[in-house]
C-alpha cells in the first residue's frame, strides 16, 4: 500500500474501524461505496476504485496470503478483510496493555492516600494520645441517642471530637 495514495489509506482505515470478528473468515466489514464515499467526502467512483484494488492480488504486498489482496468479496457489500483477526489481535492487546496501565494508576494513587492517612493517623495519636477511644465514646454517646429515640440532632456534637479529626 505504500504510495498507494490518501483515498486508499483512508477507505483502509475506514475498513479497520469498521470490520467485526466473523467465526467463518477471521473478519468482516460491510462496505457499501456510496455510504463510505459520503463518510469520506470522497467522490463514489473513486472509492469503488479503491475498493477493488483492496481486492486484488498485490505481489509487493507484506503478508502474501490470497496473494497480498486486503479484502476478499462476499457478498454485495460484506467483504473478507483477509488479515483482520491478526489486526483485532493487535487492537485487543493494546487495549489491555492500557487497561492495566490505569488499573496500576489506581493501585498506586491507593497505596499513596493508605500511606499518607497513616501518617496522619500516627501524627494525630502523638498530638493527642487515646484520641481513639474518645472518638469511640462520642460514637456510644450519639447511638445511644438515636436507641433512646431522640428526633432532635446533635449539634456541634463534632466540639467533642478531638482535635485534627
Amino acid at each position: 500500500m505504500y504510495g498507494a495514495g490518501a483515498r486508499v489509506f483512508a477507505v483502509w482505515a475506514y475498513v479497520i474501524a469498521r470490520m467485526r470478528p466473523d467465526r467463518e473468515c477471521g473478519a468482516q466489514v460491510e462496505l457499501n461505496a456510496r455510504m463510505v464515499a459520503a463518510t469520506l467526502g470522497e467522490p463514489v467512483e473513486e472509492v469503488e476504485r479503491v475498493i477493488e484494488g483492496l481486492c486484488e492480488p498485490d505481489p509487493n504486498s507484506r503478508s502474501q496470503e490470497q496473494e497480498g489482496r486486503r479484502l476478499i468479496r462476499m457478498g454485495q457489500f460484506s467483504y473478507q478483510v483477509v488479515n483482520g483477526a491478526k489486526y483485532m489481535a493487535i487492537r485487543s492487546s493494546e487495549e489491555r496493555r492500557e487497561y492495566n496501565r490505569q488499573a496500576k494508576r489506581k493501585e498506586r494513587a491507593l497505596e499513596r492516600i493508605k500511606e499518607e492517612e497513616a501518617v496522619q493517623e500516627e501524627v494525630r495519636e502523638k498530638m493527642n494520645p487515646g484520641w481513639r477511644e474518645q472518638l469511640e465514646g462520642h460514637k456510644k454517646i450519639v447511638k445511644e441517642r438515636k436507641v433512646k429515640g431522640s428526633s432532635k440532632k446533635v449539634v456541634g456534637g463534632a466540639a467533642e471530637l478531638p482535635p485534627g479529626y
